[in-house]
């Protein structure tokens, strides 16, 4: 797996990297600052959807996305696509796009894509074509700026990446940092073996493309997030860090979800060896506390101290996954995380799959 990619402004991301999902207005008021001293996330992902609304005030703030967040990592701009897709709403135009991305400059810009959904069949042909219309007359009106477009590739079969990937090969798309989408309906609507078949997409599009950067969409949990890696994506984002805390769910690093209280209803609480981990835990919050009594009282009580424990544990997971990569332990640790958890059949899944495709990332 590559180690390092170069961005045409100049900077770096390190792979395999998370991209933490942001709720934009909370990080421009600051809403964590006062629990996290030293920052410690590595790349914000921002939703275009909610920059539009801002963007198309008179009033609205011209200071770029670096400034205004007082953020020195990576930025990408979501194209929204998923979002505006549920909520019925247009996205911009290219051209709105481009004013966007001129104003805030992030670093990687998500090409404005129109993802899939595998129960409105007949819808899914139009909005490949829009996608791909997409990436086209972007790539020719972004082209004078210092910021890296990702094409983005959607399909349910290796057939409709195929077309996809010949297209944007015809019009000599930069296919150095690519996006996969529309995976995680495969996952929501119970699609029979959809798991199974985000595997074999991946491996598709990794044996395809094997000297691209690949980024996958919404399937960045704490467990997923090892077999995406396992598999030789590079990069993968998540909002669940935020999500799960807003639904009293805390994070613990190979464990998964945990409330720290069975009410309002019977839930799945903390064990005994689980709290022990708790223990341990060196993250912003917990530091603070020496006490786990007192530390499941804060994280139970407290939804902000909650966001930046789990954002803490998703950190920690990726910098042990580069860890373990670099002293070819990788695969003996994914099978101690998930040894408990039901991803476990999934990971084995991938590991045949891997084997059968030659894919050298990891292995």
């Amino acid at each position: 797996m590559n180690s390092r990619f170069s961005l045409k402004n100049g900077k770096d991301v390190n792979f395999p990297t998370l991209w933490f999902t942001i709720w934009f207005e909370d990080e421009i008021r600051k809403r964590y600052k006062k629990y996290i001293k030293e920052e410690f996330r590595e790349n914000f992902l921002i939703n275009t959807f909610h920059v539009a609304k801002i963007f198309s005030k008179p009033n609205h703030p011209t200071k770029t996305f670096s400034e205004l967040l007082q953020f020195r990592g990576n930025i990408m701009l979501d194209s929204g696509g998923f979002v505006y897709q549920i909520s019925g709403k247009s996205p911009p135009s290219v051209d709105e796009y481009l004013n966007i991305v001129e104003t805030y400059k992030p670093d990687i810009v998500v090409a404005l894509d129109f993802p899939l959904d595998p129960l409105s069949k007949h819808k899914n042909e139009m909005r490949i074509r829009r996608t791909l219309e997409n990436i086209e007359e972007i790539q020719e009106k972004f082209s004078s700026l210092y910021v890296n477009v990702m094409p983005v590739i959607h399909g349910f079969s290796k057939k409709t990446i195929e077309s996809m990937l010949q297209f944007m090969e015809r019009h000599d798309v930069d296919l150095s940092y690519v996006g996969i989408g529309s995976l995680v309906p495969l996952i929501r609507h119970r699609v029979k073996s959809g798991r199974k078949i985000i595997v074999d997409l991946i491996a598709y599009v990794r044996q395809r493309l094997p000297s691209s950067i690949l980024h996958v969409f919404g399937i960045g949990g704490t467990t997923t997030m090892h077999t995406m890696f396992f598999l030789g994506v590079n990069s993968i984002d998540t909002a669940a860090w935020e999500r799960k805390a807003a639904n009293g769910v805390i994070q613990l690093p190979g464990i998964g979800d945990r409330f720290l209280s069975k009410k309002p209803h019977n839930r799945t609480i903390l064990k005994s060896s689980e709290i022990n981990v708790l223990k341990e835990c060196e993250c912003p919050i917990c530091s603070n506390y020496g006490n786990i009594g007192q530390r499941i009282r804060i994280l139970d009580v407290k939804r902000d101290c909650r966001v930046v424990h789990n954002a803490w544990v998703y950190q920690r997971e990726v910098d042990i996954a580069r860890e373990m990569i670099n002293q070819g332990n990788y695969e003996k640790y994914i099978e101690k995380v998930l040894k408990s958890a039901s991803f476990l059949s999934l990971f084995r899944y991938a590991k045949s799959v891997a084997k059968q495709n030659k894919l050298n990332h990891i292995l």
